[in-house]
């Protein structure tokens, strides 16, 4: 089951992410990106259940935010294991914010990865986002690392 939900972030990123219950897990990153620039990450992470006596479900969640006021950044979330399957795209205006979530089977261990893009596509000449990729659970394995 996958969700898609774009959000407005009247507050930072980060303090959201802090007050959501969904995260016990996470790893985030902030980027700096100039005007016309274009960046990408790959996300990946390993887990195990730690309820295996539930759904065999893992919950997973990416959040895009952007704080500057007069910026415009174009998301992209492909699968991990062809750049051709677009999970999500958003165009974060101003102080906004995208989510990503999707439940994936998980018996009891499995493994992830997605790969993003972000493009600063108009407005402040750089401008900052920030990247969280969290679990529904404590334990598991999340890493967020750039791509050339």
């Amino acid at each position: 089951m996958v969700f898609l939900l774009a959000c407005g972030v009247s507050q930072s990123v980060e303090d959201s992410a802090k007050q959501d219950v969904f995260s016990p897990k996470s790893e985030s990153v902030e980027i700096e990106l100039g005007a016309g620039q274009e960046l990408r990450w790959l996300f990946e992470g390993a887990a195990e259940l730690e309820d295996v006596s539930g759904d065999g479900l893992l919950g997973i969640e990416i959040i895009y935010g952007t704080a500057q006021a007069d910026s415009q950044v174009d998301v992209t979330l492909f699968d991990g294991n062809s750049i051709e399957t677009v999970l999500f795209e958003e165009q974060l205006v101003s102080e906004s914010g995208a989510r990503y979530q999707e439940q994936i089977p998980c018996s009891p261990t499995c493994s992830f990865r997605y790969i993003s893009k972000a493009i600063h596509s108009g407005g402040a000449e750089n401008t900052l986002l920030k990247l969280i990729f969290r679990l529904d659970q404590p334990e598991g394995d999340l890493l967020i690392s750039p791509l050339q």
